[in-house]
């Protein structure tokens, strides 16, 4: 028996962590030079990516507000051997004491953050904790008029968004429905709200100021992922 937590980790299987984590580390080594030894991870979930960080010897710290999500990423890294720092917290207002080569936010995290002031907040407090020349990259997802995304990874069946799906032009605020099946149950039917963000609206909002710009983090295109670095 799947639950939510389960579902949304198999929902996302498809990706290649090895693979994204090396393009990580090539933009490392092209924005700042050599390979980050302190990394965090923002709104973390199951902190794939913190994992196979921590596999290359880096130290790491994954963040996340949920404490499902947590105890998951704590008991995956037990079971591999690896010491990763798993902190509950938001990530509009966390205090770690210490500072970062790389921050991280992925799957389009970003999108959880409704207003400008959240933004602004997550984005002050990222470059509290960047090292002097600390980069953040953002995995962020275009938004468009075309059909919404449908995967399906082995039995497990994702639908994001349907075409009911209601948008506020004031706030820009969308509730998205989000619908997970595993075989003939469905795990997971919620309506999650979501702002769409840009790099744009990143360098604007923040004390960041943007040195590169990609379209996907490992493959295909369709994503909008800036590589920001802290201002001296």
């Amino acid at each position: 028996m799947f639950d939510a937590v389960e579902a949304y980790r198999a929902a996302f299987g498809y990706r290649d962590i090895a693979a994204e984590v090396d393009v990580l580390c090539d933009w490392f080594a092209r924005h700042h030079g050599g390979s980050p030894g302190a990394v965090l991870e923002v709104a973390a979930g199951p902190a794939d990516h913190a994992l196979e960080f921590a596999r290359r010897g880096a130290s790491v710290t994954a963040l996340d507000l949920s404490p499902a999500m947590c105890a998951v990423a704590g008991d995956r890294a037990r079971e591999a051997g690896l010491r990763v720092d798993v902190v509950q917290g938001d990530m509009t207002a966390f205090r770690l004491g210490r500072r970062f080569d790389l921050v991280l936010l992925l799957l389009d995290s970003a999108s959880l953050l409704l207003t400008e002031e959240a933004m602004a907040a997550l984005l002050h407090r990222a470059a509290e904790h960047l090292a002097p020349g600390g980069l953040l990259v953002a995995d962020l997802a275009v938004r468009g008029d075309g059909p919404r995304p449908d995967w399906t990874v082995g039995d497990v069946r994702t639908r994001w968004g349907s075409p009911q799906d209601a948008y506020d032009p004031v706030t820009g605020v969308e509730q998205v429905r989000v619908r997970i099946s595993v075989g003939a149950e469905l795990v997971v039917d919620e309506i999650v709200p979501a702002r769409a963000w840009s790099s744009d609206d990143l360098v604007r909002l923040g004390p960041l100021e943007l040195v590169g710009r990609y379209s996907s983090m490992a493959g295909g295109a369709g994503r909008d992922v800036p590589v920001l670095r802290r201002r001296p």
